[in-house]
């Protein structure tokens, strides 16, 4: 039966939605403010894949699913960093961008977006730069809490097994991450060194970062020695929609008459104990940095410190 107070689209749009996370049902919300229609949207036709010859020249190496023994596509860093990632599309192909991927190896990381027209080196991200004569388009984001000599404006916590959800549009980049329940984190001892502690942050963080909307972007992954992600999001391979068709599920999601706050609040009993939970845990108070590190080296050995002290899952 329809869940009382949901338009009947917007009933078939949650019920798929919670069949691609299994019925979970906090997973299935996790983008809030938005109807189960833009939700299933974001899921099935947001998705991006990478840039190949970037990516290959870049030492990256993307081994599908049916190539090895995992069960989604994987990417892997196979040289030193820092190394960038990028989408094989910007916002000029297709308004709405978005990868998700599971942090499985080093995890000195970031994650943003770099302007269309700037002129990308390995750094770009890392250092945010931005398009000569043209300084209002730079590169944003956020990277790790252990990643060292970072320009990027946010730090957040990012263990082994963190789920990022890094969504962007033209003026605007929304990124959610959920963190698995048994994770350990990489802190700085006093002598300087990485040593595993049990991670005690929040069960996830949800933030956005605006910039000018008068210019295209790309997704972008920046990453040192030993990374590797496992590609969950749909749209890796398949490309085959057109530009007009893309742009007409778009206008038929963003044709919203109802408040999206008012469709969520008829689901709040199932889960507001954690929705209150989460409202306690708002990313200002989340956003944390760790000891300062200038020496950018450092940021390609937190791999070999976590295969030395953590156990491999």
């Amino acid at each position: 039966m329809p869940v009382s107070g949901l338009k009947l689209t917007e009933h078939v749009a949650r019920e798929r939605v919670l069949a691609l996370h299994e019925g979970d049902l906090e997973s299935a919300r996790r983008f809030k403010h938005s109807t189960w229609r833009e939700r299933l949207f974001l899921e099935e036709n947001a998705g991006c894949g990478f840039d190949s010859r970037w990516c290959e020249s870049s030492g990256f190496s993307i081994q599908d699913a049916k190539d090895g023994q995992s069960k989604c596509p994987t990417v892997r860093l196979l040289d030193m960093g820092p190394k960038l990632l990028l989408s094989n599309m910007s916002t000029c192909d297709q308004s709405i961008l978005r990868w998700r991927l599971r942090v499985t190896g080093n995890t000195a990381v970031e994650f943003g977006v770099i302007p269309v027209d700037l002129e990308a080196n390995q750094n770009s991200l890392h250092k945010t730069d931005a398009v000569k004569s043209r300084r209002e388009q730079r590169c944003t984001g956020f990277c790790s809490q252990i990643t060292a000599g970072s320009h990027l404006p946010v730090k957040v916590p990012v263990v082994r097994g963190t789920m990022v959800d890094l969504v962007a549009r033209r003026g605007l980049v929304q990124i959610v991450l959920i963190y698995p329940r048994d994770a350990q984190e990489i802190k700085w001892n006093r002598d300087g060194h990485p040593v595993p502690a049990p991670y005690q942050g929040p069960s996830s963080l949800r933030f956005e970062l605006e910039f000018p909307d008068t210019f295209d972007v790309k997704l972008a992954v920046t990453c040192w020695a030993k990374a590797s992600f496992d590609v969950i999001h749909s749209g890796l391979y398949d490309q085959a929609q057109t530009e007009a068709e893309v742009k007409a599920e778009e206008d038929m999601v963003l044709d919203v008459k109802e408040d999206p706050m008012e469709l969520d609040e008829t689901i709040e009993s199932e889960s507001s104990s954690r929705n209150s939970l989460e409202r306690s845990r708002s990313v200002p108070n989340a956003v944390c940095s760790g000891p300062r590190q200038t020496d950018g080296s450092k940021n390609d050995s937190m791999r070999e410190s976590e295969d030395k002290s953590l156990p491999v899952s």
